[in-house]
């Protein structure tokens, strides 16, 4: 397994869209793009996947505080996808908008495109197999995404590590047996699905998992500052 790109794939599929628009109903154009909060640490590790990856370059919107990974430039885009052909993003989401972008390089027609853009997400999607020889670098990733480590205040019990996303019930119950068998995921109204970790015995399985397969960019102070308050 190539780290670099295992949590690369992660990453995209927690704050990441791959993305097929039109500009002034002319062209089609294509992007694939990684959306941050803009700090050292977040920047650091960009530049860190853009000098693995050989793809990619960094844009800091200073206005919004964002910290963008963008690939553009159809040549590299293709290289991309010819990654994540191998490292398969494990979301619906990422796995629908490469469809539809692959589609769109195949077709270059403007007219199929505004019938399809819309139905993008009601394409027949292959199953999707989780259990990945990469399932662990991408796990890493995608928890820097969304992941998040919580502490109330140095006397309260209630620290808890969580990470939730729409639509990926399967995902997250793969993700919730790997930490813990008995690892309950919940699902709101709005179709979100979480997880949840109070017990300090899964919380240590979670620490393990990062000392072996680390956190790249700002999660990696979340991470030091949380698990120096439960000791």
């Amino acid at each position: 397994m190539d780290y670099y790109k295992a949590f690369f794939v992660g990453l995209l599929d927690g704050d990441g869209s791959i993305q097929v628009n039109h500009w002034r109903y002319k062209i089609l154009q294509y992007r694939i793009v990684i959306k941050l909060k803009n700090t050292e640490n977040n920047l650091n590790m960009l530049q860190l996947l853009q000098l693995n990856l050989n793809f990619g370059h960094i844009y800091i919107d200073n206005k919004k505080m964002f910290v963008l990974f963008i690939i553009n430039n159809k040549s590299q885009i293709k290289k991309c996808l010819n990654l994540l052909n191998f490292y398969k993003p494990l979301t619906k989401r990422i796995n629908y908008q490469i469809i539809f972008m692959k589609h769109c390089f195949i077709n270059n027609d403007l007219n199929w495109y505004f019938i399809n853009r819309n139905l993008k997400y009601n394409v027949n999607l292959d199953l999707i197999n989780y259990n990945t020889f990469y399932f662990k670098g991408w796990l890493s990733g995608f928890i820097e995404a969304l992941g998040c480590f919580t502490i109330c205040d140095r006397s309260s019990k209630s620290k808890s590590f969580s990470i939730a996303q729409k639509d990926e019930k399967f995902l997250f119950e793969f993700i919730a047996n790997f930490f813990y068998s008995n690892l309950n995921v919940r699902c709101n109204k709005l179709n979100i699905y979480s997880i949840e970790i109070y017990k300090k015995t899964i919380l240590n399985v979670l620490k393990n998992h990062f000392f072996e397969y680390p956190l790249l960019g700002e999660k990696t102070i979340n991470l030091n500052c949380f698990y120096n308050n439960i000791k």
